[in-house]
């Protein structure tokens, strides 16, 4: 019992994982998975059932925040997830994503969700960013 409890908890630190390293021939692999669009960049491998991609590296990783690792850089610890403010959770473009608290990510899911704002609310309080952002 302990083993399966200690595999589940491994395998949900390798799906939020803070950096990575992967080899050249994984790097490609990742983005032959990727189309870009003008604006999203929509991931095209497997997806998990609530819509996010997923890559298999050692285990299942958010393909999202692996795009972001290798474009922007580590996730802030203080700030561990990505909030997708296309609202699009299949796009992979870190242009797309700021880092948030889950404090800060549920907030803006359940405003998305009541329509009560379409511009979401980072853990920061920035909302001009992401004006600027939507554009691209």
């Amino acid at each position: 019992m302990e083993k399966i409890e200690e595999e589940k908890v491994a395998k949900e630190q390798k799906s939020t994982l803070q950096e990575i390293e992967l080899t050249e021939k994984q790097k490609k692999v990742f983005w032959s998975k990727v189309v870009k669009t003008e604006k999203c960049w929509f991931w095209t491998g497997r997806q998990n059932n609530t819509g996010y991609g997923m890559f298999y590296n050692d285990s299942e990783v958010y393909a999202h925040r692996i795009s972001y690792l290798l474009l922007v850089g580590p996730i802030p610890p203080s700030k561990p997830e990505l909030d997708h403010y296309c609202y699009n959770r299949n796009c992979v473009n870190p242009g797309h994503m700021l880092p948030t608290t889950r404090t800060g990510n549920l907030r803006n899911r359940q405003k998305r969700i009541d329509g009560r704002d379409t511009t979401p609310f980072f853990a920061d309080g920035n909302k001009s960013v992401v004006t600027l952002m939507r554009t691209h």
